[in-house]
């Protein structure tokens, strides 16, 4: 039994290197919060895109199973994410409905005025399940029964890229005291450091140069701190301010 897993989960991790570039895009969930792919991704979490659409059976019947996956799995965005992007022109209030109903808690999203990302996409049916990978952005068309496998291979892409940052020895500090956070750049070379809340909002963004400092003051909440090498290794950190 343990062989024919390790063999699942390296044929799913082969298909994954075999995976399409992911489409950025950007949208404002029906909560009100503006969420860009690229971001989410840069911050190390995985998102799962779930095309669907108010009046369809099969999404209503997969939704709770989609909730379920996106508390398991996602701590409210911490680590993963489940978008839930409505791609038949309902409107906001439709989708909150829908949401109410069918016990969906993760992020949706209106397509009613911006039907780009269903270009990107080539969304032409629902239900259609997309997931994403902070490991070079890929994003590969999923089956729903074949969700979780695909969250544990691409976290077993997030593991094995985290192991060779660590074997780097990165020379930066982070020293946190209350609401203040203070980033130490040690390397040789500059780095690229964003501080994301967890609800995906940027609240700083700037190049840290070489053998330098910074200081910020940051309200209370939990934040994903980013840095990223010239080498294109990403370093991410969490902190929670009381």
């Amino acid at each position: 039994m343990k062989l024919k897993i390790f063999i699942i989960l390296t044929g799913l991790i082969s298909v994954f290197a075999k995976a399409q570039t992911a489409e950025d895009f950007t949208l404002t969930s029906t909560d009100g919060v503006t969420f860009n792919l690229y971001e989410q991704l840069d911050s190390g979490k995985i998102v799962i895109l779930d095309f669907f659409s108010v009046g369809c059976p099969s999404c209503q019947e997969n939704t709770p199973h989609l909730d379920s996956i996106w508390q398991a799995y996602g701590y409210n965005g911490d680590s993963l994410w489940v978008w839930g992007i409505e791609s038949y022109n309902a409107d906001s209030a439709q989708i909150e409905s829908f949401r109410q109903e069918f016990g969906a808690t993760f992020p949706c999203f209106s397509t009613k005025n911006d039907t780009e990302v269903l270009g990107l996409y080539n969304i032409t049916y629902t239900p259609q399940y997309y997931i994403t990978c902070p490991v070079n952005h890929t994003a590969k068309k999923i089956s729903f029964e074949s969700i979780e496998n695909y969250i544990e291979s691409c976290k077993s892409e997030l593991y094995t890229n985290t192991k060779t940052i660590n074997q780097k020895k990165p020379q930066f500090l982070i020293f946190q005291s209350g609401n203040i956070l203070k980033v130490v750049n040690e390397e040789n070379s500059d780095l690229y450091l964003s501080i994301v809340k967890i609800n995906g909002q940027t609240i700083h963004s700037a190049i840290l140069p070489s053998r330098s400092n910074k200081e910020y003051r940051l309200k209370k909440g939990i934040y994903i701190i980013k840095l990223k090498y010239k080498s294109g290794f990403i370093q991410t950190s969490k902190i929670v301010v009381l």
